[in-house]
């Protein structure tokens, strides 16, 4: 099963389980390193963010539901992880781009946009067909397409 397939029953899944929690379902990735598939699952909380515990709280209840319904025969999985977004947050929806308009952004492009493939800049507007990025005074609109990745410069 294509892992992008994966990712959207999963979120299916566990994004209702996630929210009665108290959580939301921020990001899922399921990606090999080293040879090993990873789940991660990354959840947040309006305002307050999460800490271990709370990764803890859902991992528990992400585990109790992978083996009640025994999904690990149809997902082959070597670690599951729940972890917050983090200052550094990935931005992979539409949504996730418009909470950080007028923040620090860095996007890397799989096709170069006016001869660069990274840009860092404010993040100005976005929506489902581009994103426009203020770097150094000048706006670069960026189509999503030719996002690779694309990520919030926290600020500490």
């Amino acid at each position: 099963m294509k892992k992008e397939l994966i990712v959207n029953e999963l979120t299916n899944e566990f994004e209702p389980v996630i929210n009665e929690q108290g959580y939301e379902l921020y990001y899922i990735e399921y990606v090999k390193e080293n040879n090993a598939n990873y789940l991660r699952f990354y959840i947040d909380k309006a305002e307050v963010g999460v800490g271990f515990k709370d990764c803890e709280v859902v991992s528990r209840r992400i585990n109790e539901i992978f083996d009640e319904k025994q999904m690990e025969k149809n997902i082959d999985v070597d670690f599951l992880e729940v972890s917050s977004p983090g200052i550094d947050r990935i931005l992979a929806t539409t949504e996730h781009f418009n909470r950080v308009i007028e923040k620090n952004v860095v996007i890397i492009l799989s096709k170069p946009v006016e001869g660069k493939k990274k840009y860092t800049g404010i993040l100005k507007s976005a929506n489902d067909n581009e994103i426009v990025v203020d770097v150094e005074g000048q706006n670069i609109n960026i189509p999503r397409e030719k996002i690779k990745k694309a990520n919030l410069q926290g600020e500490i």
